[in-house]
Parts: C-alpha cells; sequence; structure tokens
C-alpha cells in the first residue's frame, strides 16, 4: 500500500464510505505481506517504500533486459513509480511490455514510470565510502539537476503540476542508498 493508497483509504473512513473495520484489514492485509520477493535471479525489497519513504532505484547494469522487466513489472505491480538506471534500449522495450507507460531517457540511460504527484530528479553518486559520496554533493551538482529539471518541464509540461522534490542517491557496493529531498530550489 502506497502513501497516497493509505491516505484515500482514510479519507474514504472519514467520508464514510469505507467502514473503519475494512480500512484496518485492508491496512494489515497489506503490511503482512512478504516483505521480500525472490525472483530468483533477485530479491526485491518490497518494503522499501514504506521504510525509505521513496522508490527504490534499480541499477540496471549487469542484468538482461528479461531480468530488468521482470523486475519493472514486479515494481508496478505493487503500484510503486520505477527509476533503472544505466539501461539500455533493449532493456526499455522489454519493460515497455511490462509496463506500457514506462518511458526512456536516452541521455541519462535511466528507464521511469511515475506513480504519484511527485517529481523527482536525482544525482547519482558512486563512491568508494559513503562519506566520500556524501562530500561529492556540492551546489554545482545542484545547477546542473535543476537546469535539468527545468527542461524536462519546458518539454513535458503536463508535469508542471507536479510536486518537484531534488535526491541524491548514493552508490558503494551493491545497495544505493537514497537521500530524498537533499536540496530545495530556491523560492
Amino acid at each position: 500500500m502506497t502513501a497516497q493508497e493509505l491516505h484515500a483509504l482514510l479519507e474514504e473512513v472519514r467520508a464514510g464510505k469505507t467502514a473503519a473495520t475494512d480500512a484496518a484489514r485492508r491496512v494489515i492485509d497489506a503490511m503482512s505481506a512478504a516483505p521480500f520477493d525472490d525472483l530468483g535471479f533477485a530479491r526485491m525489497d518490497t518494503h522499501w517504500h514504506l521504510r525509505q519513504g521513496s522508490l527504490e532505484v534499480i541499477l540496471g547494469l549487469g542484468k538482461t533486459p528479461a531480468q530488468i522487466a521482470a523486475i519493472a513489472g514486479r515494481i508496478d505491480a505493487h503500484g510503486h513509480s520505477l527509476l533503472i538506471t544505466r539501461a539500455t534500449r533493449d532493456a526499455y522495450d522489454a519493460v515497455r511490455a511490462v509496463v506500457p507507460d514506462a518511458e526512456y531517457r536516452e541521455q541519462a540511460r535511466a528507464i521511469v514510470a511515475r506513480r504519484g504527484d511527485i517529481l523527482a530528479f536525482v544525482e547519482v553518486k558512486a563512491r568508494g565510502d559513503y562519506e566520500k559520496a556524501g562530500f561529492s554533493l556540492h551546489s554545482r551538482q545542484f545547477g546542473r539537476v535543476a537546469r535539468a529539471a527545468s527542461l524536462f518541464l519546458a518539454h513535458h509540461p503536463r508535469y508542471a503540476a507536479h510536486s518537484l522534490r531534488f535526491d541524491a542517491v548514493l552508490v558503494v557496493g551493491l545497495w544505493p542508498r537514497h537521500l530524498p529531498d537533499v536540496w530545495r530550489a530556491p523560492e
């Protein structure tokens, strides 16, 4: 259950459209779902968004298009936004078969599918340790990400009403660390 789904459910209870006992059952069912989904070649963390408050970023490097499509299909089935980095055009073609509204960003080599009303722009830093990765985030990177956001919105005005967020992902070894809302755009 996503945060938006929970808010909608609570609104239904408040408006008298859903009984509190039915809402409680739906929340318990969602929370008791297995926190991991084993695909054989990858073990997906289906509760990442609950613990981290953000989407899980998938590194496409080293995965086949079929593996990336399987991961994307599971993420989409859970109703979560999708971000796959270092993705190829072949991987995108495979993902489109299971997530028809996915988009490929050629220059960024990223596959995205948005769910909800937050549009996050992400700076990714790969370093030997998290401290070095964190210290590599400077105002210069924010300026670059903010310019990319402005350019994206100029080319895609349908997203202009969405809330913008500027995130960072620090990659050290196999497990990236997502830092939501690390920069604020000037007012």
